[in-house]
Formats: C-alpha cells, structure tokens, sequence
C-alpha cells in the first residue's frame, strides 16, 4: 500500500471487527486461551503462558492491520499459533479422560498424605471436607462454649465421624463420633432459616449441636439420607435361620464377606445377600433401642448412666 493509499470503509470496517474480535482473547485474564489450553494437555496457566498468549495477541493484531486476517480467521490463526508451541491439540474425550486420570491421581496422593497425618484410613471411604462449629456445655463454669476448627467429616453407616483439624492447639485436635442413635435432627438448606446453602446442623439429644459449613451439596444428600435410612429401619434387625448350603453357594458367601471386610458393602447388604444366597426367609422383630452411646466419644453405656464411664463426659 503506498504512502498515499487509503483503505475503503468497508476494509476499514472488516479490520476493526477482527480487532475486537481478538481483543477478547486477552479479557478476564486470558479466559478464552484458558479454556482451550487443556486441550494441549496444560492444567494450570503460569506467566510463561501468558507471555506467550500476550505475544499471540500482538503478531496476529499486525496480520490483521495488514490486511491478511478477518474476524472469521481470527479462531482458525489462534490454534495454529497454540499447535507451533505445544503440538497437535487432543480431542475432547481424550483431553477428559487425562483430566479425569489426573484427578483421580491426586485424590489418591491427598487421601495417602491425610492418612499419615491423622493416622486413621481416608481411602475406600466417604468424606468430605468442611468447617465445623460445636456448642458444647461447661459443667464447671455453667456456661456453653464455641469452637470452629477444620474438619473431615466419614459419613458410615451407623454415625459420623468427625476429624478435626486445628490450626493453633493440638488440644483441639482429634476424633468424635456423632451417633445416628444420639442425633435428635438434621437440618439444612432451610429457606429463611439458615441462610446457608452449605451448612448442616445437627442437634443432639443432649441438646447440644454441630454445624457443619461449606459441606459440599452432594455430601449433604448423602449424609441426610444416610440419617433418614438409619430412623426408618433402626426397629428392625434382620435374622437369618441356619441352613446346610452346597459349595458353590459357599463360594459365593465368601465373595460378599470379602466386600464386607474390605468396606465395599454395608452389613446390612451382606445380611440381605445372605438370606438370598441361603433361600431362607428374612425374619423382623423388634430392636432393643434400650442401647445408650456417649454423644462424646461414641462409646456404649448403660442406659442409667449420668457420666460416661470411658470419658467422664456429662450425658
């Protein structure tokens, strides 16, 4: 083009579409290279990648004030700028199940680290990460008290256990177990009410509470229908006659008290599995609900006891 020349409207006009259009690659810091980078199997952005987008940025605002790219060329000349630098891209499926395998790997190296430091089992087991705020009542100064520390909450079958995880006072650290059987009610989510679209509260018979907050919404389903499973069968327990089984009914009950042992099903399960396995019918009667746990530390007592006789705590 000579010193003179001039462009017409109508390049002047595709030139400044193509502008705007790569503009938006360098808004919310780089948002749109961010969500194609994985595809070249990159997780995190860093400053190198930035200073490498910056420079995409730039060479392709002078192809297009040289006239050689439209908006529409803009997209097709990014990718090929990526591919240069880190090779072909990788399909979506196949940039899903990498991501996916990297998930599950570091999972498993944060639940191996949780177990070193708490000495207690996180793998092949439910929990989930969160705050927890206790009450709890002073019998010697006649006053309640609060305390908020991390914690790792085990949802089980039968209660929930909870690890806390205290930052200042290892005085504050350690193991309680809220049993389903001491657990007045649950609540959550409740509109106007909590205000908290994260948080359970669980009251105690002992008229004591936990709250649990920044609970993630799956980990609250599955806690509140573990405590609804728990009051809907607690007056029954299942009983099995003896029977003679041949071998391979043998081998097959062995399978599911392998499951049982290694924490893959619930006794419950193995019960039901069984009575099927044996061809017994499944008798109900009555659960003795006369049983007491301390909401302390979680350990059986009789059902007169005013103290807990392993931890001394007031019931």
């Amino acid at each position: 083009m000579g010193l003179f020349d001039k462009k017409t409207s109508e390049e002047k006009q595709i030139e400044k579409e193509a502008l705007i259009e790569i503009k938006t690659y360098k808004y919310d810091n780089y948002l749109r290279f961010r969500r194609i980078i994985p595809r070249y199997g990159i997780t995190t952005m860093g400053i190198s990648e930035q200073r490498f987008f910056k420079k995409i940025v730039n060479k392709i605002e002078k192809e297009i004030k040289n006239g050689s790219l439209t908006k529409e060329d803009v997209e097709n000349r990014v990718v090929e700028l990526l591919s240069e630098k880190y090779g072909e891209p990788m399909s979506v499926d196949e940039t899903n199940e990498k991501f996916e395998q990297q998930r599950v790997e570091l999972a498993q190296q944060t639940e191996i680290q949780l177990e070193q430091k708490f000495g207690i089992p996180f793998r092949n087991r439910v929990w989930c990460k969160c705050t927890i705020e206790e009450m709890r009542h002073s019998t010697f100064t006649n006053s309640n008290t609060r305390d908020v520390q991390n914690a790792y909450v085990f949802v089980e079958d039968a209660y929930l256990e909870i690890v806390k995880e205290s930052v200042f006072l290892k005085s504050k650290m350690g193991n309680r177990k809220l049993y389903y059987e001491n657990i007045a009610s649950i609540d959550y989510d409740a509109r106007g009410r909590l205000h908290l679209s994260e948080s359970l509260i669980i009251n105690l018979k002992s008229a004591e509470y936990v709250q649990l907050k920044y609970v993630p919404e799956n980990y609250i389903n599955y806690i509140t229908s573990k405590f609804e499973q728990y009051l809907t069968g607690r007056n029954y327990v299942v009983e099995t006659t003896e029977t003679n089984v041949n071998n391979s009914n043998a081998d097959e009950l062995l399978k599911y008290a392998e499951l049982l042992e290694k924490g893959l099903i619930t006794k419950e399960e193995f019960d039901l599995k069984k009575a099927e396995i044996m061809g017994t019918p499944i008798s109900v009667e009555k659960y003795d609900s006369s049983a007491k746990f301390c909401s302390n530390c979680g350990n059986p007592i009789d059902s007169d006891c005013k103290f807990c006789p392993n931890c001394g705590y007031q019931l």
